[in-house]
Parts: structure tokens; sequence; C-alpha cells
């Protein structure tokens, strides 16, 4: 007759293996499974024991006829009863197993080594630091404006860098007065008339600093400082009536006194003798 149902999904077989910590006082240790005392291979500290004479087996309890000495996980059990068969593969694969088809995970994964050929764990460490929404396609001129932007930074903008351009190298903003007029003395071209004492013509030792007093001399006289009486001393120099606009053609136009001829009509006023 044949076969009624649903076909059997294939079983998966794994030899089980327990492992246990000695205390040198504990004797009973819980299986992962129920066993039989001749169905175990057990071993403490790499020492093989005998079944029946130095540990029995009930259920899923291993009992030892003395306590094991203490150490970690020296002590294993191998299960030696037929293969134990699940539809679900076991919690570890020993051997390279490959799947022909896809492969659903529905929890995490764990790796320990490296997923075709990359270091998963460094690489995401790498990718836990790239910022939200960013993207590798970005010019130079926008990653530039982006760091501009950042207030944590000292880059100069476009306008910034113009500026700077334009100072002269080893500028200072400390200059005195004096620095600044031997700098102008020593720039090419700066003009004719320029020698080491003078600037067009101004001596540099010569200019007003502040209320300076000025005194006046010669046919002149007077000082002060933000302003200057003067005082003009009497016929200190003759006038030359050619200088003075018009007064020489006026006078022409006069009658001398001492005689001269008169044209055209006389007209007189007043009383006459």
């Amino acid at each position: 007759m044949a076969y009624l149902g649903n076909v059997p999904a294939e079983a998966y077989s794994s030899i089980v293996k327990d492992t246990f910590s000695g205390d040198n006082s504990e004797t009973q240790f819980t299986l992962s499974q129920s066993a039989t005392t001749n169905g175990l291979r057990v071993v403490i500290s790499d020492v093989l024991q005998e079944p029946t004479t130095d540990y029995s087996v009930s259920g899923t309890t291993l009992t030892f006829t003395s306590a094991p000495a203490t150490g970690t996980n020296n002590i294993y059990v191998v299960h030696l009863g037929a293969a134990v068969q699940t539809v679900d593969p076991p919690s570890e694969i020993n051997l390279a197993t490959t799947f022909t088809s896809g492969i659903t995970v529905q929890g995490n994964i764990t790796v320990t080594g490296t997923v075709d050929g990359r270091d998963v764990a460094t690489d995401g460490t790498k990718l836990d630091g790239i910022e939200s929404g960013a993207t590798a396609d970005q010019t130079a001129g926008e990653i530039k404006t982006a760091y501009e932007s950042n207030s944590n930074t000292n880059a100069f903008t476009d306008a910034e860098q113009t500026k700077l351009s334009g100072i002269e190298t080893g500028a200072t903003a400390d200059q005195t007065a004096s620095e600044i007029l031997t700098a102008i003395k020593t720039v090419d071209g700066a003009g004719s008339g320029l020698d080491a004492d003078t600037v067009d013509g101004i001596e540099a030792s010569s200019f007003l600093q502040g209320n300076e007093t000025i005194t006046l001399s010669g046919d002149v006289s007077g000082s002060g400082t933000t302003s200057i009486v003067v005082t003009v001393t009497d016929d200190s120099h003759n006038h030359i009536i050619g200088n003075v606009d018009g007064l020489q053609t006026a006078l022409d136009a006069k009658l001398p006194l001492a005689g001269g001829t008169m044209t055209g009509n006389i007209v007189m006023s007043g009383a006459q003798q």
C-alpha cells in the first residue's frame, strides 16, 4: 500500500556532547537528554571512565562513584546511542555547507570570520561613523562649502581669502608713522622729488605733530598754535604803482596841480568869485 500523507522532511543527524566542570564535591550532573550507562563515553581530565564502575546513568542524571576533581570543563560526555534526528539543523554545523537557494534569517546573525573576504565587525564600525544621509558623489565645491560652514573649523571663505591675498608678506598692524613713512620712501615708483629725507618736498622732520607753535618773522610778526595774530610793519617795503590794478589809469585822468590843458566844457557849481 502506498504511503499516505505529507512526505517527511529530511533529518539532520548529530552526535550530542555534554560538558561539565568538577568541584571535587558534586557527584551528580544533568545530561542534555536521556541516556543509558553503556550509551555514553565519559572522560574526566582526559581519563576514560568505566561504565557501571566509575559512573551510572538514570534518565538524564549522570552519577559518579566519586566526585570528579576541580576543573573548568574537565568532564565531557559523548552520547553513543542512536544519532538524534531532528527536522531543524543542529545549532553547530562543523563542515562547510553550501546552500543552493536563498536563506531567510529571522534572528540576528553573528559572524566570527569574514563575509566575502570582508571583516564585518571592522567594516561595521566604519559604517557606524558615517552620518545619516551621507552620499559618495559630493563635488569638491560641495565639500568645500560644507567645510567652511562648519563653525568648528578655521576655514577662510573665498572673499576672506581674497582680502588676505592683498596683504603684503610681513605686514603688521602696529606700524608707527615713522615706519610707514620709511616704507613709502622705499616703494618703487613712489614719485619724483623723493630723497632720503623728504616726501614730495616735505621734510620728514618738519611735519606738524599736534598743536605746534608757529612764529613769523621779517616784515610780519606774530606766533600761535591754532590761530596767529599777524602784525605788518609800517613802510616795511615800497609798493610799485604798476602793480596796483587800475591805479595808474585813474591817476592819469587827474589834472596836475602845476597846470595843464583842459578840453571840453567846464561845469562849475557853487558861488563864483
